[in-house]
């Protein structure tokens, strides 16, 4: 996981969630010349083709187990494991995701414009991307998290 956010939820749970996973390779059912289309929230890095999950585990470091946990209302990623401050049992989280454009390819996609003409909010021109900042909550106590804000 790359970018993943960590915060320990008791004495001996530590919780990772979000972040880059990486895909496994997929055979192309497409004829030669046509690339696959991706899903908004799959990106390359140095040739590595990453997802951006909503997933988390929960590691038990006294009996070394792995589980999945709760599911974040919204894919994101946390610089730095994310910015997280405790307050009154329940722990907040600052996440980042990727912008979902209508417009990925041509000159309208460099130009920032929607089919319809106008201007798009998130550009992603030249290797700059606006990325949608989202606070998390995660309550313990009911073993979820909710998205606090956008």
């Amino acid at each position: 996981m790359l970018g993943a956010g960590a915060t320990q939820i008791s004495s001996s749970q530590i919780m990772l969630f979000g972040g880059f996973v990486p895909i496994a390779p997929k055979e192309s059912t497409n004829q030669e010349g046509e690339e696959e289309e991706k899903t908004p929230l799959e990106i390359q890095d140095n040739g590595m083709e990453l997802l951006l999950t909503n997933k988390s585990m929960i590691l038990d470091v006294t009996v070394g187990s792995i589980k999945y946990g709760p599911e974040l209302q919204t894919a994101s990623y946390f610089p730095s494991g994310g910015y997280k401050m405790s307050h009154n049992s329940q722990i907040f989280a600052f996440g980042l995701t990727l912008p979902v454009s209508n417009v990925t390819t041509g000159m309208a996609a460099l130009s920032g414009e929607q089919a319809d003409g106008k201007k798009k909010e998130n550009v992603a021109a030249y290797g700059s991307v606006s990325h949608k900042k989202t606070l998390h909550l995660f309550k313990p106590g009911e073993s979820k998290w909710i998205e606090a804000s956008e």
